[in-house]
């Protein structure tokens, strides 16, 4: 078994990475900000500090000598080369997490591309972005960091490194409970909200974005971990097929216990707080077969019982929370 450096394990990822990776008898050392609830799972040791600080991570490599470093915060190169610079001549794999972002279709997708749509699904040989930093022409308040936001940087940080042996995972959308981006409890808002008729904009109800639920993310991680065939690999993780939009919204109306029925219609008729601008010719499903076929990953659970965990804990939490008072 081997001793896991995990950077960022307190999170909506690292929790059941940690305990998957515990499970399968790993040693695992966890590094975090201290920005989330510091649930550390038994048999794990954690030590907070700022990740960016390359003095404080070599001390903890030096200390734990990772057999394996999974590091699960990296959005920017900045980032990246702290972690490269601790690694380096203490241990020489590493695991990043990347996403389906990189693709060149996400620019089509937002308008920032006139590029004809790269058909679907995407393996990891698709066409990615030639135009970095995404987000930071976006005016998002309370994210200073999405200025910075490049996994293609990461990827690149990683694959030219010397000294380190990466293996990059592109995830697809990720959603499952606890999830702070909120992936599908928008979805989960609108049918609540809804008078039980979805309205899309044109071409949106049969859009795909491959999506992953948390715990089969933390499989693939274990997977990656225990297997040395993944050194230099890039691989794409999410569903076998993605499901589009129109499934999406059933599936978590039918988990809510609410009917729904979804129609496209002009933009114009849409809710403008659900008008998204984008240009949904540009799909975003991957082709997973190279994890499914190199490493044997398999859902554990999958998107279907994902989906019914997701609203669970989603409705079982706002059932709990206090309503407004009667005027």
């Amino acid at each position: 078994m081997a001793r896991v450096l995990v950077i960022g394990g307190t999170g909506f990822i690292g929790r059941p990475a940690v305990r998957q990776l515990l499970d399968h008898g790993h040693a695992v050392l966890i590094v975090h900000r201290g920005r989330t609830a510091t649930e550390v799972a038994r048999g794990a040791h954690a030590v907070q500090g700022d990740r960016s600080d390359v003095v404080f991570l070599r001390g903890v490599v030096s200390q734990f000598r990772p057999d394996v470093t999974v590091d699960l915060i990296s959005y920017c190169e900045a980032h990246m080369q702290a972690v490269l610079s601790a690694l380096d001549g203490v241990t020489s794999r590493l695991v990043a997490l990347s996403s389906a972002d990189v693709y060149r279709n996400y620019d089509g997708l937002r308008r920032r591309s006139s590029a004809p749509p790269d058909p679907g699904p995407l393996t990891e040989d698709a066409p990615v972005r030639d135009r970095w930093y995404p987000y930071r022409d976006a005016k998002i308040s309370g994210e200073p960091w999405l200025a910075d936001y490049e996994k293609l940087a990461v990827e690149q940080a990683v694959s030219t490194a010397r000294e380190v042996e990466g293996t990059v995972l592109r995830l697809g959308k990720v959603f499952g409970p606890r999830d702070g981006q909120r992936h599908l409890e928008g979805y989960l808002d609108r049918v609540l909200e809804s008078a039980r008729v979805i309205q899309l904009e044109p071409g949106q109800a049969s859009w795909r974005w491959t999506r992953a639920f948390v715990e089969d993310v933390a499989h693939a991680i274990v997977l990656v971990v225990g297997d040395p065939r993944a050194v230099g690999r890039t691989y794409n993780v999410g569903e076998a097929n993605a499901v589009p939009e129109r499934d999406w919204f059933m599936a978590v109306a039918a988990a809510a216990g609410v009917v729904v029925s979804v129609e496209e219609t002009d933009t114009d008729l849409v809710p403008a707080q659900y008008r998204t601008g984008f240009d949904w010719r540009y799909s975003l499903e991957t082709a997973t077969d190279r994890v499914r076929t190199e490493l044997r990953y398999h859902e554990i659970v999958g998107w279907s019982k994902g989906v019914e965990r997701m609203v669970g804990a989603a409705m079982t939490k706002r059932s709990r929370e206090p309503r407004p008072k009667q005027p």
